[in-house]
C-alpha cells in the first residue's frame, strides 16, 4: 500500500515497513500486530510552509509500504518523522523499537572502505553483534549485486553501483 502525499505526478522516494497507512480521514486501522510506529494527527510546518497535514497511520512489522508525491509534498519530511529526525509541529509521534533511515543517498559510507567493510561499519553502528554482522552480510551483498566490486573502495563505484 502506498500514501500519496500531493497532487501531480506521482514520484516514489521512500519504502519503509508497514502493514497500514492511510490519512486522519481515512477509516482503515493498524492490523492486529502492536505497530512499530505511529503518527497521530501530524503536522509539520517550516515557518509558513506546510510539509505534513494531518497524517496519521500505524506501521506494524512485517510488510513494505510507499511514499509516493510530486516533488515539495513532504515524503522526505515525512520519512525524516517517522524515523525521528526531525519532531512534528504538532501531533504525537510513537516510536516501539530501533528504526533507521537512508534519507539521502550514501550517507554514512566511508569512500575509502569497500562495500563490504562499510557494511560491517553500518551494522555496527546500529549495534548488530559480529554473529548478526556475519548473518546479515552475505544476504546484503548478494542484494546489491556488486560482485567482486564490493571488496573495493566505495570511492570507486559508479552511480549506479552507489545506489
Amino acid at each position: 500500500m502506498a500514501l500519496r502525499i500531493g497532487a501531480g505526478p506521482r514520484r516514489a522516494v521512500g519504502v519503509f515497513v508497514a502493514d497500514t497507512i492511510h490519512r486522519s480521514s481515512d477509516s482503515a486501522g493498524a492490523g492486529s500486530a502492536a505497530p512499530v510506529i505511529e503518527l497521530r494527527n501530524i503536522n509539520k510546518a517550516f515557518g509558513t510552509v506546510q510539509a505534513n497535514r494531518d497524517v496519521c497511520l500505524a506501521v506494524p512489522p512485517g510488510t513494505i509500504h510507499g511514499i509516493i508525491g510530486e516533488n515539495g509534498a513532504g515524503k522526505s519530511t515525512l520519512l525524516k518523522l517517522l524515523s525521528g529526525i526531525t519532531q512534528p509541529t504538532t501531533g504525537e509521534v510513537e516510536i516501539r523499537g530501533r528504526v533507521t533511515s537512508l534519507i539521502e543517498l550514501g550517507a554514512g559510507f566511508h569512500p575509502e572502505f569497500s562495500g563490504r567493510e562499510n557494511i560491517g561499519l553500518a551494522c555496527s553502528i546500529l549495534g548488530l553483534s559480529r554473529d548478526e554482522i556475519a548473518e546479515v552480510t552475505a544476504p546484503i551483498i548478494e542484494f546489491s549485486e556488486l560482485g567482486d566490486f564490493i571488496d573495493r573502495p566505495v570511492k570507486t563505484y559508479s552511480s549506479g553501483m552507489y545506489v
